[in-house]
Parts: structure tokens; C-alpha cells; sequence
């Protein structure tokens, strides 16, 4: 009889303290703290650049060369002097340019100059008759001043330009007897002209936060540019001119270019 009293002891303090337990407060683990938001920075186009570019241009040009004096046009009317030739100067293209865009929700307005380095040079010769006709045609270098107008998809935009261009041009045309060191007439001009420019690129923004800048930005640019006609004439050894040569200095150019931008994002 004791032994029984004794386990239904045990047994009843053991379903005591299981109550007692149970009737105590769980005590659950904080939560974790919710990420703090960090705003993303919205990319705008806003902002100074510069930076450089290099590409290959080309020209389409015709020299038209009439006689001045009947002797001069007699020698074309015979093809002993060449009365036209195409001139397609190309070559290198590099330099650098600085602007500034302006961006007003999608849309992007800009002002930039540049100048470059033109290779473009290259001289026509046609022989007949005992007679050599020689054009020349050099462009030594090209800026533009233009105005820029985009569509901006975030960091990407499609742009349309035009305005100024100028540049250092070249023009020459002689004839001499073939194998003759000194021409039987010559002219030259060299000097800067003005023209206009047009065209339309793509762009890309990059960000990088190196040297001061916000964004590094490349495109891919085409410009089609025409700095005008030039008239040289060509004059004999005594000062008597003998030739009109009418030269087209217009030309394409494809090039690509980095800028570093400052401003904004």
C-alpha cells in the first residue's frame, strides 16, 4: 500500500509541473529588423562632357576645269587637259570635343564643338597628248559648332545634329608637258572655309565615379559636312590665266567617341 501511495505521488507532481509549464509565457525571438530603403539614383543626361573621338572619313568631290581663253578650252575640247576629275580624298579622322546637355524628361537638348585631325589628301592626274593634268585636294583638319537634339531611353539615347562646320582646305590644278618638272600653268588656294555639318548618332552612359566624373558616355556619330565650292585658277608662266577649276570640298565622316561627363548622376 505504500508503494502505491508513493507512485501516485510521483505521478501526480509530475502532471504538476507539465501544467505548470504550460500555463507559463511564451517567449517568442524578436524579428529581424526590416532593410532600411535606398533610393536608386535616376540617371540624367544633364551635365558637362568632353572627351575624344577617331573615326575614317571620305570625300565624294569633283574638280570641273573650263578654258578661260580659247587656247585653254581648245586643249580640253581635244582631251589633251582633263575637263573634270573625281576627287576622293579619305583617311584618319581623331580629336576631341566639349558640350553641355540639357535634359527636360525624355528629351535632351545640347551645344557641342569639336575639332579634329583630317588625313585627307589626294591628287588626280590624267596624261594625254603629250599633256599631264594634275587636281589636288587636302583637308588638313575640321571643327564643327553644333546643336544637338535626343530621345533619351534612360541611359541610352538617339540624337539628330547639325550647324557650323570649317576646316583648313587646300585646292591645286596644273598642267605641264609630261616629263617637264615646271608646269605650263598653275594655281593654287589654301586656306580656311566654312560650311555647315549634319548628322545623328547613338549614345550609352556608363556609370563610373572616376576623376571627378559621373558617367562615362560613348557613341557612335555620323557627320556629313561641306565647307563650300572653291574656284582656283590656273595662270602660264607669264601671269595669264588659262584655267578655271571649280573643287568640291564636301565629305562624310563615321567615327566613335568617349566622353566623361559631370553633373547629375
Amino acid at each position: 500500500m505504500k508503494k502505491v501511495l508513493l507512485s501516485t505521488v510521483a505521478a501526480l507532481s509530475a502532471l504538476s509541473g507539465a501544467a505548470l509549464a504550460a500555463d507559463l509565457p511564451y517567449r517568442r525571438a524578436a524579428p529581424a529588423p526590416a532593410p532600411a530603403f535606398v533610393a536608386v539614383p535616376v540617371f540624367t543626361w544633364t551635365g558637362l562632357y568632353l572627351g575624344g573621338n577617331a573615326g575614317y572619313g571620305f570625300s565624294q568631290g569633283n574638280a570641273t576645269t573650263a578654258g578661260l581663253t580659247p587656247v585653254g578650252q581648245s586643249a580640253i575640247n581635244a582631251g589633251a587637259v582633263a575637263g573634270g576629275a573625281k576627287i576622293e580624298p579619305d583617311g584618319f579622322v581623331g580629336g576631341g570635343q566639349i558640350g553641355y546637355n540639357w535634359q527636360v524628361g525624355s528629351v535632351v537638348l545640347g551645344l557641342e564643338t569639336d575639332i579634329q585631325y583630317t588625313g585627307f589628301k589626294k591628287t588626280v592626274g590624267y596624261q594625254a597628248l603629250g599633256l599631264d593634268t594634275s587636281s589636288r585636294s587636302t583637308t588638313d583638319y575640321l571643327g564643327t559648332v553644333r546643336g544637338r537634339v535626343g530621345y533619351a531611353f534612360d541611359r541610352w539615347m538617339i540624337y539628330a545634329t547639325g550647324g557650323l562646320a570649317y576646316g583648313n582646305v587646300f585646292n591645286s590644278h596644273s598642267v605641264s608637258a609630261i616629263g617637264s618638272v615646271a608646269p605650263l600653268t598653275y594655281g593654287s588656294k589654301d586656306g580656311m572655309k566654312t560650311g555647315y555639318t549634319v548628322g545623328g548618332g547613338i549614345e550609352y552612359a556608363m556609370p563610373v565615379f572616376n576623376f571627378g566624373a559621373s558617367a562615362a558616355t560613348v557613341k557612335l556619330e555620323y557627320l556629313y559636312y561641306d565647307l563650300g565650292d572653291r574656284t582656283v585658277t590656273s595662270s602660264n608662266a607669264n601671269g595669264a590665266p588659262i584655267f578655271a577649276t571649280k573643287f568640291q570640298n564636301d565629305g562624310h565622316i563615321v567615327r566613335a567617341g568617349l566622353n566623361w561627363k559631370f553633373g547629375g548622376f
